[in-house]
């Protein structure tokens, strides 16, 4: 009986162990995702299908997300980024509205920020609301509406270093419009390093 327990529970801690660093895959559709804004407003990501999309799930508190936002709002500025769209979305426990105005003040963030519930945010991601994750969580949209790539439940790595990013958002930006839409590019296939949030 003991022998069973025990390959039973070593089968549970693999199982286990397989899902972790889950995320939902890619190349997929993007789907749809509203977020509510400071004003009271909404961002939904469908408005903005035929831009090249980064949308980083964040933490007001977490230093990893703060500096992201401020790397992203630098690339939107970028005049050879021409239909490239930053979008935050906010999804600390108990978020409001005057802390997501908090956040795009204090680090100057440019692009537009709003909020949502982690429930729903771990749903897009196709992550367990079991789950630890890490900060920021970031996914790239492509001007057809697939996820392209997407943070492992980690968060950040790869996709939050600036120079990468930007020449990923280029490569998508030259995509043309029609065409398969399933074909992942080499740097979606490519897994992030962990980086976990300093918190």
């Amino acid at each position: 009986m003991k022998t069973v327990l025990a390959a039973a529970l070593l089968l549970t801690l693999g199982l286990a162990s397989q899902q972790a660093n889950a995320a939902g895959p890619v190349p997929r559709n993007m789907g749809e995702f509203t977020m509510a804004t400071p004003a009271g407003a909404k961002i939904s990501i469908s408005s903005y299908k035929g831009k090249v999309m980064v949308v980083q799930f964040l933490s007001v508190t977490c230093p990893h997300c703060q500096k992201f936002s401020q790397t992203l709002t630098k690339l939107m500025g970028d005049p050879d980024l021409k239909g490239f769209q930053p979008l935050g979305c906010a999804f600390d426990e108990g978020i409001k509205p005057e802390n997501v105005n908090s956040y795009v003040s204090t680090y100057k963030v440019g692009m537009p920020v709003g909020y949502s519930d982690r429930t729903k945010v771990l749903g897009y991601l196709g992550i367990s609301v079991m789950e630890r994750i890490g900060v920021p969580q970031i996914v790239i949209i492509d001007k057809k509406g697939q996820i392209r790539a997407q943070t492992d439940s980690d968060g950040g790595g790869k996709l939050s270093d600036e120079i990468y990013l930007k020449a990923y958002i280029t490569s998508l930006l030259k995509e043309g419009s029609a065409g398969p839409a399933s074909k992942a590019t080499p740097a979606a296939k490519a897994k992030a390093p962990k980086v976990k949030d300093g918190d």
